[in-house]
């Protein structure tokens, strides 16, 4: 790629800012450093073009007519006074978004863009501006611009702003737009030459956004979309422009480990770091992630040092917060983080989501997801590996509703001889967890958006199995189990749930398994629960990496009712916890064999 004739002032800020993250000059979080790296990397590519005239177009345009409606400087001076300055991660990510092209055409290298921002970075007006800016650039297409929220109202802001710079006298006068704001209709037009305009602002109800044709998409605060469906149809909308089409989703995070935006995050940083089997397939995806760095257990790290730190540290905070000294004060910031300190858990949560732009765990929810997986991460044994160990395997299966989620899986324990940091030989007693989720093909992506559950991406890791009839059939279930025998795994008994079972129950009887109906009172259901709980907290605990048994631990609501018992729930009613459900029968199953050894073993003394 030739750049020489490249003079932009933009693409030179763009270049200086790539260059002081990526040595270090300005402190960042890695996904950041490596949107950067990206970046450069790209200059050197054949197979595209860099024209600097869309761009400079944009940023001209936003810095010399577009003003702020609301707010103050950091310096506490009225905001509204001057047009907008843009800040020089704003410019960088306009400069990749308008300046990178399929070679020998107009048509744009990035159609899919997600923004992950805390709060205060000053990416509603940001995007508000880039959405008026690109519908000028591609007014001959026939701009046409959606910007959905999870609600009207969120949908309104960055409308409202768009409208209020429409109404100031040097827009107006140009532009001669043609506003409607009341409660049917939400919409900007505007006549452009030969060219056209629309902008619009709509909820993220599914039957408006079935049917849509727009060039251009804003999705806001997207970790509130409780449906990947509506990403999708939002996708769908775009499917008549094929040079100007981009769909931009801009958001801070949640308390809702596993949505879709908290998948669509941990995918995207795979896009970054390169350890996606397919990264050619994102080349068309810009990526922009603010995100505190945390190691295994959740805690945070120093950006710099790379130690552990607390969520007040100001090097931290000025990491993920791109604009910290520009649109928000870095001391207001530190200072809201040392208040949450001394909060409650959930003033933290928020400051976490927010400000430090990480997911947690929802409120409701019985177990610290950050736990389970370092415990996970403590070992890579793969199936073969388990074989090799010879272990005694203990099944359960739940197959209460054969329409919905259904759940099989092997339970062991493995006393696992390692080095202490002492070099001492210590021995581990881990519990290892195998589980496979069911799942009717016809309903996977129906179920899957209402529940949040990627079963296509678990069935492509091997741990769904979707099958291509109306309901989960028993046979598949028993056919695991079945498998799994057949692979070498010594399967002592199968501790299950009888209600709807009677087929699987004769399958199995046929194949020779040593069946138990498992116990759902509370009394019974807290022993497994109790002992996961204790071995995941000791970092004994080993799910093999699977990602639908996180979800479902994620999902576990838990209630203390008498003397210590737990009754088990969902976070709420869409959410699944089957997988999870599940293995307490596995857990409770060694247990009571434990138990039973250990009677023989006194008798016989």
């Amino acid at each position: 790629m030739d750049i020489t004739n490249i003079k932009s002032i933009h693409f030179q800020t763009a270049l200086n800012f790539s260059n002081d993250l990526i040595s270090g000059k300005k402190v960042a979080n890695l996904e950041q450093i490596q949107a950067c790296q990206r970046f450069i990397d790209d200059l050197e590519r054949d197979d595209l073009d860099f024209k600097s005239n869309q761009f400079d177009f944009a940023i001209d345009l936003i810095q010399g007519t577009i003003y702020p409606e609301k707010g103050e400087n950091v310096d506490g001076t009225s905001a509204r006074l001057n047009p907008i300055k843009l800040t020089r991660w704003e410019i960088f990510v306009t400069v990749n978004l308008f300046g990178f092209f399929i070679k020998n055409t107009n048509i744009r290298r990035y159609q899919e863009v997600l923004l992950f921002l805390p709060r205060k970075s000053g990416k509603t007006t940001f995007v508000a501006s880039l959405t008026w800016a690109k519908s000028l650039i591609d007014a001959e297409s026939g701009a046409t611009t959606y910007i959905v929220a999870n609600s009207l109202s969120q949908a309104k802001v960055s409308f409202n702003f768009i409208q209020h710079n429409l109404n100031l006298e040097h827009n107006k006068n140009k532009f001669k737009p043609r506003v409607r704001a009341n409660n049917q209709e939400h919409s900007i037009n505007c006549d452009i030459g030969k060219g056209h305009v629309e902008i619009r602002a709509i909820g993220a109800d599914e039957k408006y956004l079935d049917g849509l044709i727009a060039n251009t998409i804003i999705a806001d605060e997207v970790h509130a979309f409780k449906r990947p469906k509506r990403y999708t149809l939002m996708k769908d909308a775009m499917k008549s422009y094929s040079g100007s089409r981009m769909l931009l989703a801009v958001s801070t995070a949640g308390d809702s480990i596993g949505c879709f935006l908290d998948e669509r995050v941990e995918l995207l940083k795979k896009v970054l770091n390169k350890t996606i089997s397919d990264v050619e397939k994102y080349d068309r995806y810009f990526i922009y992630l603010c995100t505190a760095p945390r190691d295994n257990k959740g805690n945070f790290l120093n950006p710099v040092s790379n130690e552990i730190t607390e969520i007040d540290d100001p090097e931290l905070i000025e990491a993920v917060n791109p604009s910290a000294g520009e649109t928000i004060s870095l001391d207001l910031l530190v200072n809201d983080a040392k208040i949450a300190l001394d909060s409650d858990e959930g003033t933290r949560n928020e400051f976490k989501n927010k400000t430090l732009n990480v997911f947690t765990t929802s409120s409701q929810s019985f177990f610290d997801i950050d736990e389970f997986k370092y415990s996970d991460s403590l070992y890579n044994w793969s199936i073969d590996d388990l074989l090799k160990l010879n272990l005694t395997w203990y099944g359960f299966a739940d197959l209460s509703v054969l329409h919905d989620l259904s759940a099989s899986g092997i339970y062991a324990n493995h006393k696992f001889k390692t080095k202490d940091d002492n070099n001492n030989t210590i021995t581990k007693d881990i519990d290892i967890v195998i589980t496979q989720a069911f799942f009717p093909l016809k309903l996977a992506i129906a179920k899957a958006q209402e529940s949040n559950m990627p079963l296509q991406e678990w069935q492509e890791e091997g741990w769904a199995t979707l099958s291509n009839t109306e309901v989960v059939q028993s046979a598949d279930i028993a056919g695991w189990f079945v498998g799994m025998r057949a692979k070498g795994f010594k399967i002592k008994q199968i501790n299950y749930d009888r209600k709807s079972a009677l087929e699987f129950t004769l399958i199995m009887k046929s194949e020779k398994f040593k069946l138990k109906d498992a116990s759902q009172l509370p009394s019974l259901k807290t022993i497994g629960i109790r002992r996961i709980e204790n071995k995941v907290k000791n970092g004994e605990f080993y799910y093999l990496h699977n990602r639908s048994y996180e979800y479902c631990v994620s999902n576990v609501k838990a209630d203390e009712i008498y003397n210590g018992w737990l009754k088990m729930n969902k976070i709420s009613k869409n959410m699944k916890i089957d997988l999870f459900d599940a293995s307490t029968f596995g857990a409770t199953a060694l247990l009571e064999d434990m138990e039973n050894k250990a009677k023989v073993k006194n008798i016989l003394k």
